[in-house]
C-alpha cells in the first residue's frame, strides 16, 4: 500500500515538474519571440529614421537648387568701402573746427581737405567703373553684355590715335570674342591720361559706357536741392541716394532707377554750364591753386568744405546711378 502511494506521489511530482519545465520553456520562447520582435521593430525604426533623414536631405538639396545662395556684388562692396573713405574727410573737417584758433594748422587742414576731395572723386569714378565691369563679366557671358560695352571693348584692340575704326574688323572681333568669352577689363573705358575729374573728363568716361550728357541729365533734377543751402534737405537727399544705391545693387541684376530723383535725358545746349559743372570748375580751381603753389593764401573754411563734400557726394551717387542703370536697361531690353 505504502509503496503504491509513494509511487503515485512520485509520479505526480514528476508530472508537476514536467509541467513547470514546459511552462518555463513557453515563457522563455515568448520572451525570445518578444525580443526578436523588438529587435525587428528597432531595425525598421532605424530604416524609417534613415529614410526620413534622406527625405529631409533631398528637400534641402531641392530648396537649395530652387533658391541659390545670393552673393553680394562687387558694386555693393565698393559702395560700402566708398562710404568708409568719407571718414577721412569727416575727420579733417572735425580737426579744422577744433583748430580755428591755430591759424597755421587751420590753413593747412583746409588746403589739404580740398586736395583730398578731388583725389577721392577721381578714385571713386575709376573704382566704380571697375566694379561695374567686374559684375558684368562675372554674371554674363561676353555675348550678353550691353552692346556699347562689347563694342568699345573690342575697339580698344583696334584703335590708335591715327587709326580709323573699321566696322568689318569690329564685327569680326565681336564674333570671335563671343566664342572665346573673354573677361572684360575696365582700362578701355577710362580716360587714358591721368587727369583730374573735370566735367569734360567725367563726360568722356561716361560716354564710353553709352551715357551721353551726364550733366544735362542731372540738371534741374532733385539733386539741385544741394544748391538751396538747406542742410536738412541736403542730408535727407544724400541719405536717400545712398540707401537707394546700396539696396539696388546688393545683388545682381541691379535694381536702380535714376528717374526717382528726376534724373533723365533733357534738352540742353552743350555750351550751357550747369550748376554741377560750375561747382566742379570751382572745386578744381581751388585744388590747383593749392597743388601747384600758385596761391598760399587760404580762401577756405569748414563751412565751404562741408558744402564741397555734400556736392561731391551727390555727384558720386549720380554717376553710380547712371552707370548701374545700364544693367537695368539692358535687362529690360532683353526681356522684350
Amino acid at each position: 500500500m505504502t509503496e503504491l502511494t509513494n509511487h503515485g506521489i512520485e509520479t505526480d511530482n514528476e508530472e508537476t515538474e514536467l509541467e513547470i519545465q514546459e511552462s518555463e520553456q513557453l515563457v522563455i520562447e515568448e520572451i525570445e519571440a518578444i525580443t526578436i520582435e523588438e529587435e525587428i521593430d528597432g531595425v525598421f525604426d532605424d530604416i524609417d529614421e534613415e529614410i526620413t533623414e534622406n527625405e529631409e536631405l533631398v528637400e534641402i538639396i531641392e530648396v537649395t537648387q530652387l533658391s541659390p545662395i545670393l552673393v553680394e556684388t562687387e558694386a555693393y562692396n565698393f559702395l560700402v568701402e566708398a562710404e568708409e573713405r568719407w571718414k577721412e574727410i569727416d575727420l579733417l573737417i572735425l580737426k579744422i573746427e577744433e583748430n580755428k584758433e591755430k591759424e597755421d594748422v587751420y590753413n593747412v587742414l583746409c588746403r589739404s581737405t580740398v586736395v583730398l576731395l578731388v583725389a577721392q572723386l577721381e578714385g571713386y569714378i575709376k573704382d566704380l567703373a571697375k566694379a561695374l565691369i567686374d559684375d558684368l563679366s562675372y554674371y554674363n557671358p561676353f555675348v550678353n553684355l550691353p552692346k556699347i560695352i562689347k563694342r568699345n571693348y573690342v575697339e580698344s584692340f583696334l584703335y590708335t590715335s591715327q587709326d580709323k575704326i573699321n566696322d568689318f574688323q569690329v564685327r569680326r572681333l565681336l564674333d570671335l570674342f563671343s566664342e572665346l568669352n573673354p573677361k572684360v577689363s575696365v582700362e578701355p573705358f577710362l580716360y587714358d591720361k591721368n587727369k583730374n575729374p573735370s566735367p569734360s573728363v567725367i563726360e568722356n568716361i561716361l560716354n564710353n559706357f553709352g551715357i551721353n550728357d551726364f550733366f544735362g541729365n542731372i540738371h534741374e533734377s532733385n539733386l539741385d536741392k544741394v544748391f538751396e543751402n538747406d542742410t536738412e534737405s541736403t542730408l535727407e537727399l544724400i541719405g536717400n541716394l545712398k540707401d537707394h544705391l546700396l539696396d539696388g545693387v546688393k545683388y545682381y541684376p541691379y535694381e536702380v532707377e535714376p528717374s526717382i530723383f528726376a534724373i533723365s535725358k533733357k534738352q540742353r545746349k552743350k555750351k550751357d554750364r550747369t550748376l554741377y559743372m560750375t561747382f566742379l570748375d570751382d572745386l578744381l580751381k581751388k585744388r590747383h591753386s593749392v597743388a601747384h603753389g600758385s596761391n598760399f593764401t587760404n580762401e577756405l573754411n569748414e563751412r565751404t568744405l562741408k558744402e564741397f563734400q555734400y556736392k561731391s557726394k551727390i555727384i558720386q551717387y549720380a554717376i553710380a546711378l547712371e552707370l548701374f542703370s545700364l544693367v537695368v536697361v539692358e535687362n529690360r531690353e532683353n526681356a522684350l
